[in-house]
């Protein structure tokens, strides 16, 4: 009963976002609905309200999975454009398995990461393993780069709480230096004015955005309406599919099963989508997603000159 009234509240997300945090955890309302079906079959007596209260919430769960926003699809890449591999990952400041978590990294050798609840035993660890750049070094937040990263812009957690923290970058990335931009949300419970998204949309107004690359853990998941809204509004699109990435451990000791999509890439109209995997478990609460974009071919002069009349 308690997962269909919760999947109905949720709809009230469309007109306020206090409402849309019971739209946050749809899948477990479609696991919950699903299981309390299945156990008033055969149908009989008393379980016959347990089966329609089961379907309710199952369905109110799908209702806001299938209202999830679409993204751009993959494509195979074309080999004489150069590629770029992303990595968005919460390390969780409580992670006892940070040598893995680090050899695991760098072996992808992507260029670009970006890590959130990061702390100096993973700046340190990562940078001597790899020599890597990185941005944001005193922050919660930071981004790693074998490439330079220059003019680096900085909000640190040291604000009001409905602040993201972010670190923003140039990556000199020597195929063309681009904007790169780390995030990390605070959960949606300490937000309820939807602050956030706005805050941070206006400093990704303040950049070129054909070619940057936003990466974060917004904790909230594509169909609630929040995230909808702020994706919306955004000059650039998000590249994750419905990936769950979070919690992998529950209470940091028992492994549990990933159930809400809360970790994602954005990039701006010059990228092409070529791949997008999770990554294994690092010992944290999230898994890393791993982002594979390509540049678009500058268009032709010959085909972007106007035609004569």
């Amino acid at each position: 009963m308690a997962a269909a009234i919760c999947g109905a509240l949720a709809q009230g997300g469309r007109w306020t976002p206090a409402l849309d945090l019971f739209a946050q955890p749809a899948t477990i309302y479609v696991a919950l609905g699903a299981a309390s079906a299945l156990i008033s079959t055969p149908v009989k007596g008393a379980r016959r309200r347990g089966l329609v209260l089961g379907l309710l919430a199952a369905l109110s769960g799908l209702a806001l999975m299938a209202n999830t926003p679409p993204v751009p699809a993959a494509r195979p890449g074309a080999g004489d454009r150069p590629y770029l591999k992303v990595i968005q990952f919460n390390a969780w400041r409580g992670n006892a398995e940070l040598p893995s978590a680090i050899n695991w990294l760098a072996s992808q050798k992507p260029d670009l990461v970006f890590i959130e609840e990061a702390t100096p035993q993973l700046r340190d660890g990562l940078r001597a393993r790899t020599g890597w750049h990185v941005a944001g070094r005193l922050s919660t937040v930071m981004i790693f780069s074998p490439h330079p990263l220059r003019a680096v812009n900085v909000r640190p957690t040291a604000h009001a709480a409905v602040e993201p923290t972010w670190v923003n970058a140039v990556v000199q990335d020597p195929r063309g230096e681009f904007e790169a931009i780390a995030t990390h949300f605070t959960w949606p419970l300490y937000d309820l004015g939807a602050q956030q998204g706005p805050l941070l949309r206006r400093v990704i107004e303040q950049l070129p955005a054909d070619t940057l690359v936003l990466g974060g853990d917004f904790n909230t998941t594509p169909w609630s309406f929040v995230r909808r809204r702020d994706d919306a509004a955004l000059p650039v699109s998000r590249r994750d599919p419905v990936l769950m990435t979070w919690p992998v451990l529950l209470g940091g000791v028992a492994p549990s099963i990933a159930v809400l999509p809360i970790d994602h890439v954005y990039a701006g109209p010059n990228w092409d989508t070529v791949s997008v995997a999770r990554g294994p478990r690092l010992g944290s609460d999230h898994l890393p997603v791993v982002v594979v974009l390509q540049r678009r071919a500058a268009p032709d002069a010959a085909e972007s000159a106007p035609k004569p009349r």
